[in-house]
């Protein structure tokens, strides 16, 4: 089990979690950081949900995403059983009664934002391809978007 929660906070990349046998990784895109993001503009942000499949013994590099393919329908839906499974053995979803307000509410939204998109049906689709034209609109020109700055390359105002 594998999870990314820094969404677009310091290398663009959207929050996903992830898990993997032998032969396939399965990965969910969640596109959220919660309500609060980080301290990047962009984290605050909702990016497209979406899923990927890769079959590792056909494409070790990860080039040709399966998810919708047909031949792979059946497997895709036992590994999301798996993943289901997983998920709850690692305690994913448990929110901690030490966690400050914002954590916790955090963990709230990623996990809601999941389970919305577990489906990932006509609606989930839907609201995917809305979130990457707002995204776009918001940050998609270059000579207007102010690049993020890790913390620790910034310079001190």
């Amino acid at each position: 089990y594998y999870q990314y929660w820094m969404h677009m906070a310091h290398h663009d990349v959207p929050g996903h979690i992830a898990m993997r046998t032998k032969r396939y990784k399965l990965i969910q895109f969640y596109g959220t950081a919660g309500n609060v993001g980080y301290r990047s503009e962009r984290s605050k942000h909702t990016t497209p949900a979406a899923w990927e499949l890769y079959d590792l013994q056909v494409d070790p590099t990860e080039s040709n995403n399966v998810y919708n393919d047909k031949k792979y329908r059946s497997i895709r839906e036992k590994l999301k059983k798996q993943f289901i499974d997983l998920r709850v053995k690692v305690r994913a979803s448990a929110i901690d009664k030490d966690f400050s307000d914002t954590a916790k509410a955090r963990i709230v939204s990623v996990n809601q934002a999941i389970n919305t998109n577990w489906a990932y049906d006509t609606a989930s689709k839907q609201e995917a391809q809305n979130n990457s034209k707002s995204y776009l609109e918001k940050f998609g020109n270059l000579e207007t978007t102010e690049p993020y700055i890790v913390p620790w390359l910034r310079t001190a105002n």
